[in-house]
């Protein structure tokens, strides 16, 4: 039961920063991109930056396909994403 609440609690914080990507340009949304590379060679954990590359890749979603995954698929693709990434 935890689990489940621990995905609703992470869906809700990239939906929060999804809201605030939408004010972003397309270029600026772009660049996302670069940054999150940039921390990832600076060593941040990857685990550290799911939160940021997911609303990222949702915004981007929503621009080109015109789709926004519900909650349920953002939780459902982080869990996929911690299950299978390297230790």
């Amino acid at each position: 039961m935890f689990r489940h609440l621990y995905y609703q609690y992470l869906s809700r914080k990239i939906q929060r920063r999804m809201k605030e990507l939408r004010k972003f340009s397309d270029a600026r949304l772009k660049a996302q991109t670069a940054i999150l590379r940039g921390k990832l060679a600076q060593g941040k954990s990857l685990n550290s930056l799911l939160v940021e590359a997911y609303a990222t890749v949702c915004e981007a979603d929503r621009r080109v396909l015109g789709l926004t995954p519900y909650p349920v698929q953002i939780g459902g693709g982080w869990f996929y994403t911690l299950v299978t990434s390297p230790k």
